[in-house]
């Protein structure tokens, strides 16, 4: 049965075997006879019911059981990974991990938030979406070792130490 047909008997049932209007149907049964889920707080699921999002921060780890039933959800990782918004997503998303050569961290990610670098001084970014380059335009590639420390390894070297 396709999922139009689906719709219909859905209807149909609920016309013939419901005793009348103020039989009690669940929320989310009367939003999938309607023909679709409130999608900004609810997604339809594999078995076409229709379950609640998971909050920021959270991801899903199994659909709701029925029409009463709430979405089984647990939080993402401190540090490895976030969501930004409700979602029905089975996976957090990575936290982004900073440049070491050419950013440093602005703020560490937490489960509703990724972590936000900034470049470091000497480099810049073209766009948001760009890595940070220095003004020869390689990303993170520049020594950034004091030249105090410099001349005293090269000295090193030259000494044979």
């Amino acid at each position: 049965m396709n999922l139009p047909s689906c719709f219909i008997a859905l209807r149909l049932f609920a016309t013939l075997i419901l005793p009348s209007e103020s039989a009690t149907i669940s929320k989310g049964l009367r939003e999938v006879m309607k023909g679709g889920c409130n999608e900004t707080t609810h997604y339809l699921s594999s078995s076409g019911i229709c379950c609640e999002l998971c909050q920021a921060g959270s991801k899903k780890v199994m659909d709701c059981e029925s029409n009463t039933s709430g979405t089984f959800c647990t939080a993402c990782r401190v540090g490895q990974g976030y969501t930004d918004e409700p979602n029905s997503s089975n996976e957090c998303k990575k936290c982004t991990v900073c440049n070491v050569n050419s950013e440093d961290t602005e703020s560490r990610c937490t489960t509703r938030q990724d972590t936000r670098c900034r470049c470091k001084d000497g480099f810049q970014r073209t766009a948001p979406s760009e890595p940070c380059t220095d003004a020869e335009g390689d990303a993170g590639s520049v020594d950034r070792t004091p030249a105090a420390l410099r001349r005293s390894q090269s000295a090193l070297a030259c000494r044979g130490g």
